[in-house]
């Protein structure tokens, strides 16, 4: 019925309060609550005391690793205050166990603190190289990210220089189509003129239209030349 009750209460807890780390270690306590009121008739040399290494794995699988960590500090704390109960003769046990020297009961309590704090450093190294292991999945994570990233910039600045040098061509063969056709048109006339002063107009619209010419290749050659 106690451990019901715990249950219920942590039912309860998670439904009103949303305190799942809370709720998660009431069956827990339930559960090593019922073992201390078993062991009371028996101490260390009953078979009840050997369920307390189960604490804190059930408190490892519901309320995670550092919980595990508490409650086996708490379940190695329990077996010796039994132990300095039941050498000391404040614990009232059962017909069936009382034969049993303190010698062995101590022996027991070390051999049990022992396996917890094994389990422990267990824990603890798990822990550790989880969290490195995580610590390392997120750096390269972020480098990924940065180095999307920065491709992602590169390929844009790519296209925003295909896209200039598109222009710039498409500019440039405007503006060098322009004069070349007036040398070639003005060259034209010229050949086909039988007077002088049309010759005369026609040489300088081409000398004039070569200028324009020349000026933009060299704006051109200077402008690659500064790339």
């Amino acid at each position: 019925s106690a451990g019901l009750l715990f249950i219920v209460s942590a039912i309860y807890i998670q439904a009103k309060w949303n305190a799942p780390k809370f709720a998660a270690n009431m069956p827990v306590v339930g559960f090593w609550s019922i073992l201390v009121l078993i062991m009371l008739s028996s101490g260390l040399l009953g078979p009840t005391w050997i369920w307390l290494f189960a604490v804190p794995a059930i408190a490892a699988l519901l309320g995670g690793l550092m919980s595990g960590v508490c409650w086996s500090m708490v379940c190695a704390l329990t077996i010796w205050v039994f132990t300095a109960l039941q050498v000391t003769g404040r614990l009232l046990l059962d017909s069936e166990v009382q034969s049993f020297d303190n010698d062995y009961v101590l022996s027991l309590a070390f051999e049990g603190t022992l396996v917890l704090v094994l389990s422990c450093v267990a824990v603890l190294v798990f822990r550790y190289a989880e969290n490195a292991a995580q610590d390392k999945l997120t750096e390269t994570v972020i480098s990924l990210e940065n180095e999307v990233h920065y491709r992602a910039l590169a390929e844009e600045e790519a296209r925003d220089s295909e896209k200039s040098k598109s222009a710039f061509l498409a500019a440039m063969s405007h503006e060098l189509r322009t004069p070349l056709n007036g040398v070639i048109g003005a060259i034209r006339l010229l050949l086909e003129s039988n007077k002088e002063s049309e010759k005369t107009e026609y040489a300088i619209v081409a000398r004039e239209s070569g200028e324009i010419l020349l000026e933009l290749v060299n704006n051109i050659m200077d402008l690659s030349s500064l790339e």
